[in-house]
């Protein structure tokens, strides 16, 4: 009896702390990445429910000032140009977007930009 209540509970104790410890130490480094963004990033559900509810010309427009907003990011102008080819059927319109978002994305935003332009045209 003694046993249990001068080593094993002790043991425990500590094993758990120092598990506690670890897990802390290496969880963050693997849950929480070091990415971190100095303003807030955008939020695109009120887009995509406009077009549920059939509202295609108000998601693009709510779209379009997501896309002032952040004109680095590639996805404002993405789902821009699928409104404009999946739902508007409207290929003008489409293209008109992709040059649009030539204009101001760079980098691996644009690689994406140009990709779904691709999809969209062939």
């Amino acid at each position: 009896m003694r046993f249990i209540l001068f080593i094993f509970f002790p043991v425990r104790a500590l094993a758990s702390w120092i598990s506690g410890l670890i897990g802390r130490m290496v969880g963050d480094g693997l849950y929480f990445s070091s990415r971190s963004y100095d303003r807030p990033q955008p939020a695109y559900g009120p887009a995509q429910a406009m077009r549920t509810r059939n509202e295609p010309l108000k998601a693009m427009e709510y779209l379009s000032n997501l896309a002032k907003q952040y004109p680095d990011l590639a996805r404002p102008y993405i789902e821009m140009m699928d409104i404009a080819d999946r739902d508007l059927h409207d290929r003008p319109t489409l293209e008109t977007i992709y040059q649009q978002g030539c204009k101001t994305v760079r980098g691996e935003e644009r690689k994406a930009l140009d990709q779904a332009y691709d999809e969209m045209t062939r």
